[in-house]
């Protein structure tokens, strides 16, 4: 990887330290994203720096073969790709392409989130994408499906609305 692209991810990992692995009141003291940190530490984490629109979404595409890479690497657990661009897109461009991407996704039993540097999406106004660059995280549905198991024990989703959980795919 070049330097630009080391930029980037380094940024991204630093959002991750200062923001997603920190506990929050709104989530019961829990951070944003609980299994971010062992993740991270535990290089579970696949980075990738790539443009990413609507082409993206055809199966020979750079993405999508960042896509293939992931479901073949047996210790990642979260594809985390970083659009270079920090305006290039609309957060209304961003969530029209997620949802495209989770249709393409879904025969491979994946589910992608993205992120923005204006998304809406909010637990009681803490911001929980808004990261500096948009991005993708794209995870297996058996594990986010085991991880949301794991934190309903813990309150975690105790300041969520129904509107929160449709967003993300789970329903209470």
């Amino acid at each position: 990887m070049g330097q630009p692209e080391d930029r980037v991810i380094a940024e991204m990992t630093q959002y991750l330290q200062d923001f997603v692995e920190v506990p929050h009141p709104a989530f019961n003291q829990l951070p944003v994203c609980p299994f971010a940190r062992k993740a991270r530490l535990g290089e579970a984490i696949m980075f990738r720096v790539c443009v990413f629109n609507q082409d993206g979404l055809i199966p020979n595409s750079e993405l999508m073969h960042m896509v293939t890479a992931f479901t073949q690497d047996e210790n990642s657990e979260i594809l985390v790709v970083i659009h270079p661009e920090k305006n290039a897109l609309s957060v209304s461009e961003m969530e029209t392409f997620v949802e495209a991407l989770n249709l393409t996704l879904a025969p491979l039993d994946l589910m992608g989130f993205g992120g923005h540097p204006q998304d809406t999406f909010n637990i009681q106004g803490t911001y929980t994408r808004r990261s500096s660059y948009p991005h993708l995280s794209i995870q297996s549905v058996p594990y986010l499906e085991k991880a949301k198991g794991s934190l309903q024990q813990t309150g975690y989703y105790r300041n969520w609305t129904p509107a929160n959980l449709e967003a993300v795919g789970f329903l209470k």
